[in-house]
């Protein structure tokens, strides 16, 4: 089984909150106002509980005596219900500042928990069902449990899901799981993305590939290929198996024309190349000889700083090693030696995937997915004209979650209102 390593990025759960972080040697962390360093969880298994305590994590053993013993069987719970009780502050004998004094004296949770029970008027008198939720609210409130876990494509979909929809432009996990099937994505096949979902489907998409393939990445503006924080996927495996093409390069891939060398105009960080990529810059002053930037102090403008010939060199060598993998990759895709295509953009998808789906081989399938049903429209239609397509079909899937627990599985009564629309079709051989 695998375990906790430094430096991995890990999932930590509490009750129905993930957050994902990476574990650093004495580096405290905040998750619901819990302030804790990872030391005490390197070594031990994935899937492990652990108690945070005076800002350390150590490993969870659950005690004997348990609020859950208060639960009978279910075979024994009698036919009851909550009509005679009230709720007031009086059903409580122990007091917040006894609470407090309580958690002061480092008294763990479960402790606390079952001090609440024992002093409360109520308890016995409530529905089993009602004292597990009493139970699992007090669990909620006092306890400091966490679950370290391995991080896993459904596990981040899931979580920025439900955090943050508009970061990977509100794709739910079925439909993730569609749009990799519907493009076959599968060891050996190339394909090309076009994604602006935080990196998450070039995540799958390369978790699919397993090594063998490659993935033709566009992307908007000189943003470099990045995929979601949490994927166990290197910088390596990347740079083998994805080239990186910027969709201000789609005329000249149309055209068939190469992008020309760079040329720098002047010793100026503006002037050169026109480079606004920071990390070109940091990567310079790193391996030049001299380290020294001057500063032009004369300049109003902000950032204007004089360059070393030999940092001048290095970006020279940098940019056009990149302009050469981009025109590599565009001769690829030329050469349709395309198997599958891949859009999930925020922006409208009609013009991209009409210039794009030219360079996929026939018979070749293709999933285009937005948040929205109206640019799909437009693209079906669009597609459907051409007559170099089959079996086009727009969806959207109805997900539902149940819960299932003894004599109570039912519908989650919350769900989600929508995971966005799917266009999918095959490529086709037309001659007229």
């Amino acid at each position: 089984m695998a375990t906790i390593s430094e430096n991995d990025w890990v999932i930590v759960k509490k009750d129905d909150n993930l957050k994902v972080l990476k574990i650093r040697s004495e580096r405290p962390v905040w998750m619901e106002k819990m302030k804790f360093v990872f030391d005490g969880a390197v070594g031990h298994s994935y899937g492990t509980k652990f108690e945070v305590g005076n800002g350390a994590l150590v490993k969870f053993v659950q005690p004997n005596d348990t609020p859950e013993s208060c639960l009978t069987d279910m075979e024994e719970r009698k036919v009851a219900d909550n009509r005679n009780l009230h709720d007031c502050d009086t059903n409580q004998k122990l007091s917040k500042e006894d609470i407090e004094a309580m958690r002061a004296e480092g008294l763990h949770g479960e402790a606390i928990i079952g001090k609440l029970i024992q002093n409360s008027e109520t308890f016995d008198k409530k529905t089993e069902f009602s004292k597990e939720k009493y139970i699992k609210k007090k669990k909620k409130k006092f306890t400091k449990i966490i679950t370290i876990l391995k991080p896993t494509l459904r596990l981040l979909c899931e979580m920025h899901f439900n955090k943050n929809k508009t970061k990977i432009c509100g794709m739910r996990i079925d439909s993730l799981g569609q749009i990799l099937s519907h493009a076959n994505v599968r060891a050996g096949s190339n394909v090309i993305v076009v994604e602006s979902c935080g990196g998450l489907v070039l995540g799958a998409v390369l978790e699919r590939l397993g090594g063998l393939g490659k993935v033709f990445d566009f992307h908007p503006g000189n943003s470099q290929t990045r995929i979601m924080d949490g994927m166990p996927i290197s910088k390596e495996y990347i740079d083998e198996h994805v080239t990186s093409i910027s969709l201000s390069h789609m005329q000249t891939l149309v055209s068939g024309q190469k992008l020309p060398d760079p040329t720098p105009v002047e010793n100026d960080e503006d002037a050169v190349l026109g480079i606004d990529d920071k990390s070109e810059e940091e990567a310079a002053n790193n391996q030049a000889n001299s380290s020294t930037v001057n500063v032009d102090k004369k300049s109003n403008a902000p950032g204007k700083r004089k360059l070393t010939t030999e940092q001048i060199r290095l970006i020279i060598e940098r940019k056009k090693k990149r302009i050469d993998q981009i025109n590599e990759g565009m001769d690829d895709l030329r050469s349709n030696s395309v198997d599958s295509l891949i859009c999930a953009t925020k922006f409208d998808p009609t013009p991209i995937v009409m210039k794009l789906i030219k360079f996929l081989k026939p018979s070749r399938p293709f999933a285009v997915y937005s948040q929205y049903k109206e640019p799909l429209m437009e693209c079906f239609l669009r597609l459907k004209e051409t007559r170099k397509v089959v079996f086009l079909r727009l969806s959207e899937t109805w997900l539902r979650e149940y819960q299932v627990l003894p004599k109570r599985t039912h519908p989650e009564i919350n769900m989600s209102g929508g995971g966005g629309y799917l266009l999918t079709g095959t490529t086709v051989l037309n001659n007229d």
